[in-house]
């Protein structure tokens, strides 16, 4: 069971940039103290426009630490979700203290790219994209491969892939993780293994058949079981497997030494690597309007000293236009990182601490994806305080300010260095609390300070200009 996080006691305004004394155009910056070794900087470049989310991880501060995580309990469910969800459900779920999405994904739910938590294999890299593997030993980045074989009696057949569908004779594994054993076509065999393992980086695991299943679309993966899952020529081969027989299961990673590293996450883009910009969208797969155009971005990178940084970049909207994957290589260098990393992006960028949402999704409302990068918190939660309340504006106009406070029982404000500020909506908001309306429309103001979530709906009319 993961504990309960330590959330948000006290802050510290640390940087310089406060509204009141900074030319209009030029960057304003605030860093709030979470804990110790943990840190939220918020960067709003009026010129641009664009707003730079960041949160900053301590590697060696005590308690804390940073893992992928699946959106669903599997890759696959059952209903409407797909195993996918959103970030806010996922940290009311785990507790965790904070978290950004990770990789791109696939319609049912299956994660592009390599997944590893704690060692254990969730899904497998994705040809010539970069991974980011990390642990106690610190971070590497770099390109994936993996290889894996099946096999009884001394015949061997190739695994193509971990909990994925199985189509145009390929080979799949499936542990208890993927939710159930998924087939493309008619043609296809599932070879259903008892074994007590997990299936983890650069190990050998021994099963025993236990079922052949022929013609069959899908087939549930229980406890203690693995289901190997092949199409065409391959399934003709795992076919003739006897109930009884043994099956050794061998994989291997090549290009980093995962020996060393409990987690990776990854699909591309790289960004930074010792320390210069390191863009190569277009030899990983991707195009010009993806990396050279500004999208919503969402980045992992580690500086030299050890510190872990998740940042997300608004964009497709007024007061962010987002960045060019060189612009986020950039942004990752200025912030220390020696290596870097962008995840998926666009509509599915969203960073979170202690359930408040920080940037401003570009569809307008949180995206559910497949996966995560989350930061843990061991301690106790502190007990919430029921008599805050926010004083906001009673309404606003698009293209106006206004200025959201958040007070404790004697009505006295609390400073904004104790306050996580978040709006959604028809509004955005700065963490000095200045609120700009947007759009027409609902804006939802969340503050959170002391261990303790207020929200607030505030009004929003059309401006003149009928916005």
């Amino acid at each position: 069971m993961r504990s309960r996080p330590v959330i948000l006691a006290t802050f510290c305004l640390t940087a310089i940039g406060l509204a009141q004394v900074t030319p209009v155009n030029r960057p304003r910056v605030w860093e709030k103290y979470i804990q110790p070794g943990l840190t939220y900087r918020m960067e709003v470049d009026p010129a641009t426009p664009r707003v730079i989310h960041s949160i900053r991880w301590s590697q060696g501060a005590p308690g804390l630490r940073l893992e992928p995580a699946l959106a669903g309990r599997t890759v696959y469910e059952s209903g409407a979700s797909n195993g996918r969800g959103t970030l806010s459900a996922e940290l009311r779920a785990t507790g965790a203290i904070a978290g950004i999405n990770a990789g791109f994904f696939g319609p049912s739910g299956d994660p592009f790219g390599v997944h590893i938590v704690n060692r254990e294999i969730i899904s497998t890299p994705w040809p010539k994209r970069t991974a980011f593997a990390w642990g106690t030993r610190g971070a590497v980045i770099g390109t994936l491969s993996w290889e894996a074989t099946a096999s009884v009696n001394g015949v061997s057949v190739a695994i193509d892939g971990v909990n994925q569908s199985t189509v145009n004779n390929t080979m799949m594994l499936n542990t208890p993780l993927s939710g159930g054993a998924l087939s493309g076509g008619p043609e296809v065999v599932h070879v259903v293994l008892s074994t007590p393992q997990t299936l983890t980086v650069n190990t050998m695991v021994t099963g025993k058949v236990t079922r052949v299943v022929k013609g069959q679309g899908s087939v549930p993966v229980e406890a203690n079981t693995m289901v190997l899952t092949a199409a065409n020529d391959k399934a003709s081969i795992i076919g003739s497997w006897p109930v009884g027989a043994t099956v050794n299961i061998r994989n291997q990673f090549a290009g980093l030494n995962m020996n060393n590293y409990d987690h990776a996450i990854g699909d591309g883009n790289l960004l930074v690597d010792q320390s210069r910009v390191a863009v190569r969208y277009a030899a990983e797969g991707f195009t010009e309007e993806f990396g050279g155009r500004r999208h919503p971005r969402t980045a992992i990178g580690q500086t030299a000293q050890g510190d872990y940084w998740l940042v997300a970049v608004d964009g497709r909207q007024s007061m962010s236009a987002g960045a060019t994957l060189e612009e986020m290589a950039e942004i990752m260098l200025n912030l220390g990182c020696e290596r870097a990393l962008a995840l998926d992006g666009g509509g599915s960028t969203t960073i979170g601490l202690s359930n408040v949402i920080l940037n401003r999704p570009s569809d307008s409302t949180e995206r559910a994806v497949t996966n995560f990068v989350l930061l843990f918190a061991d301690g106790n939660q502190p007990a919430p305080v029921s008599s805050f309340r926010l004083d906001v504006p009673t309404g606003m106009v698009a293209g106006t300010q206004g200025l959201a406070r958040l007070l404790d029982a004697d009505g006295r404000v609390i400073p904004d260095q104790e306050v996580i500020w978040g709006c959604s909506g028809a509004a955005w908001i700065d963490q000095a609390g200045n609120l700009q309306a947007l759009t027409n429309g609902e804006a939802r103001v969340t503050a959170f300070s002391r261990g303790t979530l207020v929200t607030a709906t505030i009004p929003v009319q059309a401006g003149p200009n009928g916005s």
